[in-house]
């Protein structure tokens, strides 16, 4: 089999691949026969026999998917967790009072508005993008990527993520190449497309998703665009990312995203100053902002010019102009609620769902906002806490203001909004929410040209990724927050822990399902002695129903409460199982300081101080733990 271009991948992804059969329970040969007997004579007991016949049988079948899934079955977990959440109708609003056509011109309608330029044609952007790649060519070599480069990036895919257009899978890919025939075949056909950027026809044309971002949708505005494109083409855009975006990545001092940042750097950023403030008696405003639109209208101009300042003359000139026509216009095809079609081609904005897209978005906001704070105009509003040197922090499309004077922070919002608009992105003034600890005194509403700002009433919150932030409540609302979380979780999936299983499975499932609802941020924050204790009775408690320890005969339910914990907690420590609240303290020591004598993470700086200071070229610990705000002491 030769592999020459995308047709011949399309053929064998027709040929040797097909959609995966669904294990959803199914009635047995004995069912179905019963069924059969029970249609002929047509009497009442024989079909009671088939519904008793199904009641076991199902029983027996769920019984044996729980316990699959307690093994590590991933793929019935996924298939048990889409059954738990399945919404059917939620669609039904849309079509109340129209018709389906009416709602697919209305959709394209917004869509439209939203993903294509309205200053400029298409094939004005044409134009200017065939300019940017033209003027990227400089005298560098290509360097051909290798096949351990693409086995690499395809054990980072997701194996059974939604196919494309062309119908060509993650697992093919794999396949592929690890072919000894056709795997270089795969990789030539790989170096050819980015070197002369012949990009597959089918790339042009992408699936169109939309998903309802919340409940009950009623217009379009509720729907959220998603671009399915081929598996194909997103492995070809993570290979050249993979060199690409590291030469992009400069050190910043206000993003909380992208590589070696995540959402605890954020809260505990937040966090941090809600403490500081309320210890030292200070005012504290904090302002959060939402970009609206984001992804769908970023302007792609601002985008190639970035793209272009950031990675010419660095030796990958032919990357680049590969990146540069991923901006090309693309046609998205979709269904509305009700079947009609919807078709559109985007000139604006980045592609949701493309590898590429949201490290792309996070760099080009971090251009503009470090660009605004390091600027004069900026500096002379003045630093809302001396010597501290945060006022602004982002995570994606999310903007927090750190402030400490009502006036001032609305002059800042205006600035921000200003400087979002050079690349077409504006601010979301409904969802702009301000909320002031209970030492700030001073006014509470202001109007600024056509803008109110109003700070929200003493002990409302506002959502840092996620988690409420109540600067007027005590430093434990977050922990609190995360243990309901984890209390959640844990009766969410009490049906998988309490199936027959090995006990240390399900602690290790325990650890997967339960803990990660607090185990990537839970170092940020602050937990008190009796969070702790909470924490440590979930844990408790969840062992206890998942191992199934009931009350015996004539035992008082004070004596097996007793009686229960005590087993659980000598079973695990018999067995080296970690206490939640010793996870937590581990990530809180280990990511407050500085390893000493390189990966160690047990030598660690002792003198810590109030001061934050946040960059990106601060030592990691290492690339697997969560990482947080690193606190340094002035000297």
């Amino acid at each position: 089999m030769e592999i020459v271009d995308e047709d011949d991948l399309i053929e064998l992804a027709k040929s040797h691949t097909k959609p995966r059969t669904s294990q959803k329970y199914q009635d047995s040969p004995e069912i179905k026969e019963a069924i059969i007997a029970a249609k002929v004579s047509k009497l009442p007991a024989d079909w009671k026999r088939v519904h008793r016949l199904r009641k076991q049988h199902r029983r027996l079948w769920a019984g044996s998917r729980l316990s699959r899934i307690l093994a590590g079955d991933w793929d019935l977990y996924r298939q048990l967790q889409n059954e738990k959440k399945r919404r059917r109708g939620w669609w039904g609003n849309l079509l109340a009072e129209q018709g389906s056509e009416d709602l697919a011109a209305r959709i394209s309608l917004h869509l439209k508005e939203k993903m294509c330029s309205s200053d400029r044609s298409a094939d004005v952007w044409e134009a200017e993008l065939l300019a940017y790649i033209q003027n990227s060519h400089e005298d560098d070599v290509f360097m051909p990527f290798t096949l351990l480069d693409v086995r690499t990036e395809l054990q980072g895919m997701k194996c059974r993520s939604a196919v494309g257009p062309d119908g060509i899978g993650v697992h093919l890919l794999r396949e592929i190449a690890s072919d000894d025939t056709l795997g270089p075949r795969l990789l030539g056909l790989i170096n050819h497309i980015v070197q002369s950027r012949e990009l597959p026809h089918s790339w042009e044309t992408c699936f169109l998703a939309l998903l309802a971002k919340v409940k009950l949708p009623t217009g379009p505005a509720d729907l959220r665009p998603i671009c399915v494109s081929s598996a194909f083409h997103k492995l070809v855009n993570r290979l050249v990312c993979s060199r690409a975006l590291p030469l992009m990545r400069q050190g910043s001092s206000v993003s909380c995203c992208g590589k070696g940042r995540q959402a605890a750097d954020l809260i505990g950023a937040i966090s941090r100053l809600r403490d500081i403030t309320k210890e030292w008696a200070h005012p504290l405003i904090v302002c959060k902002l939402d970009v609206a639109g984001a992804f769908d209208k970023v302007e792609r101009s601002k985008v190639a010019e970035l793209l272009c300042r950031r990675l010419r003359h660095k030796g990958v000139s032919t990357e680049l102009r590969y990146l540069l026509a991923q901006l090309a216009v693309h046609h998205l095809v979709g269904n509305a609620p009700g079947g009609k079609q919807v078709c559109l081609s985007p000139d604006n904005g980045i592609k949701q769902g493309a590898p590429e897209s949201a490290e792309l978005f996070g760099l080009v906001v971090d251009s503009l906002l470090s660009e605004l704070v390091s600027c004069r105009r900026w500096g002379d509003l003045g630093q809302p806490i001396a010597e501290l040197g945060v006022d602004l922090l982002f995570y994606q499309d999310d903007v927090f203001i750190i402030e400490t004077e009502f006036g001032r922070l609305c002059k800042r919002i205006n600035i921000v909004d200003r400087c979002l608009q050079q690349a077409g992105l504006t601010l979301a003034k409904g969802k702009t929410k301000i909320v002031a600890n209970c030492h700030y005194a001073g006014p509470r509403c202001a109007r600024v040209g056509d803008n109110t700002f109003r700070i929200s009433d003493e002990g409302d919150s506002l959502k840092v990724l996620g988690l409420s932030f109540s600067l007027s409540r005590d430093a434990s609302e977050q922990a609190r927050e995360l243990i309901a979380r984890a209390r959640d979780a844990a009766a969410a999936h009490k049906d998988i822990l309490r199936a027959p299983g090995a006990w240390l499975k399900k602690v290790k499932m325990m650890s997967t399902l339960i803990e990660a609802q607090f185990s990537w941020t839970a170092g940020a924050l602050h937990w008190s002695k009796d969070d702790l204790h909470a924490l440590n009775v979930l844990q408790l408690h969840t062992c206890r129903s998942a191992f199934g320890l009931r009350r015996t005969a004539g035992e008082s339910w004070a004596d097996w409460n007793q009686r229960s914990l005590r087993f659980v907690r000598l079973w695990l420590v018999s067995n080296d199982v970690r206490r939640w609240s010793e996870k937590v303290l581990t990530l809180q020591h280990t990511l407050h300081g500085t390893p000493l004598g390189g990966v160690d993470s047990s030598s660690l700086v002792g003198h810590v101080l109030f001061v934050i200071r946040i960059s990106s070229t601060l030592p990691m610990l290492n690339d697997s733990s969560p990482k947080v705000v690193v606190l340094y002491g002035m000297s």
